[in-house]
């Protein structure tokens, strides 16, 4: 799976459980802790997302799926997790 698609799907994962106790930044610190093969290639996208550190997840995710860069993996992801949440 690509890299970046595969950090949107996570990362919109995560949020759905962790909702606004995190901040971002330590929803990618969690993320990096807990799927670290998974994420592998990611590194630098992590990095990048790292300037949106202290907002709450809602707001980053918002912020992401507004910049060209990342807004086709957070729709696929979106439609990723819909689909499995559906199935279930």
């Amino acid at each position: 799976m690509d890299p970046k698609l595969e950090l949107a799907r996570l990362i919109l994962k995560e949020a759905l459980e962790e909702g606004e106790d995190l901040t971002f930044s330590e929803l990618l610190e969690v993320l990096s802790e807990r799927f670290k093969r998974a994420l592998r290639g990611a590194e630098r996208y992590l990095a990048e997302l790292s300037s949106l550190g202290d907002l709450p997840p809602r707001v980053a995710i918002w912020r992401l799926m507004n910049d060209e860069r990342w807004r086709t993996a957070f729709e696929e992801a979106s439609k990723q997790i819909v689909e499995e949440m559906l199935s279930a």
